[in-house]
């Protein structure tokens, strides 16, 4: 009977021991927050965005003149920029109607994006492409994949100096002793404010995409075609100024921290 007692009793100290063991290990607070780590550059990769209008009486003619628009401008293009890429989209030929309905010829349209990293010759690019009878409709920036890259190490120490500051105040205001991360979410980079990025997405929703042409007009600009024989009438077109504006990449780090 005493022998029963007596590895009851050591049972129990074990248990007790292992939950104080237990409680101490998981003391204090469990808080979750976000670090950040930033870089501001400048971009290094032009999205140009053209396109051409040619009507004739004639299909094959209009069809003629419109690919024959287009590998000009290509071709010019290449010679400033022989990595450029050059993405075709919408080719499209249709009949055209007269007032009363009646068919009055063709008419070709496409749109291409030139993609080039020579941010220095965008002012010689799109004004001989524009002579050459393109419609220049916009350009937009950003950062190559390789140049995310190169970036990578310095947003992650830049992100971990951040999450150290942080939790450095926290635990100073509320007179802890230290703080140890319990997990850390390296991968979804999920923003750090939510609210900005619902904002973001209906800033994009009610300015992005659609039809450009139509918020074009809306906006008081010219859109329209080039001259019936696919020519600018222009013998030159005065070349644009660009100035990229710098952007910012983040990196963000959602971290759950106990602090003692």
């Amino acid at each position: 009977m005493q022998s029963m007692f007596t590895k009851a009793a050591l049972a129990l100290a074990l248990i007790s021991g292992s939950m104080a063991a237990y409680a101490k290990e998981s003391e204090g607070a469990v808080i979750q927050m976000c670090a950040q780590g930033q870089e501001t550059v400048a971009p290094d990769l032009a999205n140009l965005n053209f396109s051409l209008v040619v009507k004739n009486a004639d299909k094959t003619e209009a069809a003629n003149k419109a690919n024959k628009m287009q590998r000009d401008a290509s071709t010019y293009i290449k010679s400033l920029d022989a990595d450029a890429k050059i993405v075709n989209q919408n080719y499209q030929t249709y009949q055209t109607v007269d007032k009363n309905n009646k068919p009055n010829g063709w008419q070709v349209s496409q749109n291409f994006v030139v993609k080039t990293k020579h941010l220095t010759e965008l002012d010689k690019m799109t004004a001989k492409t524009q002579e050459l009878g393109m419609v220049f409709s916009g350009v937009n920036y950003s950062v190559t994949n390789e140049f995310i890259d190169s970036l990578q190490d310095s947003l992650y120490k830049k992100a971990f100096a951040n999450l150290q500051k942080r939790m450095d105040v926290i635990t100073d205001g509320v007179r802890a002793k230290k703080w140890e991360v319990v997990s850390l979410d390296l991968m979804s980079n999920r923003p750090c404010n939510e609210a900005a990025l619902q904002a973001a997405q209906v800033a994009v929703k009610e300015y992005g995409g659609g039809d450009l042409y139509g918020r074009a007009e809306k906006l008081g600009y010219s859109t329209a075609p080039v001259a019936s024989d696919g020519l600018m009438r222009e013998a030159k077109i005065a070349a644009p100024t660009f100035d990229a504006a710098d952007q910012t990449l983040k990196l963000n780090l959602w971290v759950s921290a106990r602090i003692k």
